[in-house]
């Protein structure tokens, strides 16, 4: 029996046009190396010596990949291991890779349209945790959004901004080509199911001080999903 259980597109990203989403459930208990070549996926060298619940991870991102750029007009083709991890995606592509605790997913779309995407999925981070690291995620612009929205727990909150970060990071790294930490950016509008997200120091000259960038966010199940886009061609500000 495979250990993947459900491979599908995902319709909760409408917003944006030409943006594949595809999600896959897998059950890393049921995985082993096999795997790899019963779905024609090679098993690269640098993920090769990773416990089993690693590579069931990345599988299921993989597939999911691979299913997202056929959807978006692409050759059926792996994505490869690139610089600091992160996919390498085929040309003419833009994307991203998430995989959290037994779910996975991708994000494609093509390079004429975004210069960048990101995909972050989380479990809700338990409220001792979402405290210890509170003051490493959250500047003191983000926390002025929680009284705005009746319903949330304080650990959706959190969980919101830190994936909310994360996607952004997925989505800029291939273009900044560096590292930048949780403080670089801070909310500046949160609704039910979509944000904005500003730059608050400068990233390169593509990404100046400022420049914001459009993303969503949705909650089911005690999982937050987030996508964060880059367009091609918009200004920055600041």
């Amino acid at each position: 029996m495979s250990f993947l259980i459900d491979l599908r597109p995902v319709l909760r990203f409408p917003q944006l046009d030409g943006v594949v989403v595809v999600e896959a459930a897998f059950d890393r208990h049921a995985f082993s190396d096999a795997e790899f070549k019963r779905h024609s996926v090679a098993l690269p060298d640098s993920v090769a010596g990773a416990v089993a619940k690693r590579k069931a991870e990345f599988l299921a991102g993989r597939l999911c990949a691979r299913r997202a750029l056929v959807l978006s007009g692409f050759e059926e083709t792996a994505v490869a291991v690139g610089e600091g991890r992160a996919p390498r995606w085929p040309a003419g592509a833009v994307g991203s890779i998430t995989h959290t605790e037994g779910v996975a997913a991708a994000v494609v779309a093509r390079g004429d349209a975004f210069a960048g995407l990101g995909i972050d999925y989380e479990r809700v981070v338990p409220p001792q945790t979402a405290d210890e690291v509170a003051a490493m995620i959250l500047t003191v612009g983000d926390r002025r959004f929680p009284p705005a929205l009746p319903g949330w727990s304080a650990e959706r909150f959190f969980t919101t901004i830190f994936s909310l970060k994360e996607s952004l990071f997925k989505a800029l790294y291939p273009r900044v080509g560096r590292f930048f930490d949780f403080q670089a950016a801070e909310l500046c509008a949160l609704a039910e199911e979509e944000a904005v997200l500003r730059l608050l120091e400068p990233l390169s000259a593509e990404f100046p001080r400022g420049r914001e960038f459009r993303a969503f966010h949705y909650y089911s199940e005690g999982m937050v999903r987030t996508l964060v886009s880059v367009p091609l061609g918009e200004p920055g500000e600041g």
